[in-house]
């Protein structure tokens, strides 16, 4: 049985949903942020950067929730929903999609999270950026979206 080391609200939501889709059976153990947001030290005894999403596997621990979603895609995933496609450039927009959330899209939606805990008066140079580049990802995510028509489910994956 798989264990998920889940930390409340973040990324570990998406290594919790594709288990669930893929229906597998596991145990979840469930840690609260500190008042600063942060990871409890408890996550460092199950690796050694403290952080989550980790999901153990058959003893074996593995972090980063890319590298979890490949592992369980790869190991788990029988009927091959989320499955890249085998045709090349399908594979290789499968392959964009997947590395985005961690590349062009994170850095302006931390901003605006770490934006939206301070007080006014907030940077303007940083609210200036990080508005239009929040507007411009999602932006981006809707026609990727609307290009997907039926594999919504493996869209949602990738996102």
């Amino acid at each position: 049985m798989i264990t998920v080391h889940h930390l409340r609200v973040g990324r570990p939501l998406f290594t919790l949903w594709l288990i669930e889709e893929l229906g597998l059976d596991y145990n979840p153990k469930i840690y609260e942020r500190n008042d600063m947001g942060r990871a409890p030290p408890e996550l460092k005894t199950v690796h050694p950067l403290g952080k989550s999403p980790v999901i153990e596997d058959d003893k074996h621990v593995i972090a980063e929730s890319g590298a979890i979603a490949l592992h369980l895609i790869e190991n788990y995933d029988a009927n091959g929903c989320f499955a890249p496609l085998t045709e090349k450039f399908a594979r290789a927009s499968w392959y964009q999609w997947f590395h985005y959330t961690g590349a062009s899209a994170f850095a302006p939606l931390l901003i605006t999270l770490l934006l939206s805990r301070e007080q006014e008066p907030k940077p303007q140079l940083l609210s200036m950026f990080a508005h239009s580049e929040v507007t411009l990802q999602l932006d981006y995510i809707a026609q990727g979206n609307r290009k997907r028509g039926q594999n919504k489910k493996q869209f949602c994956i990738l996102i």
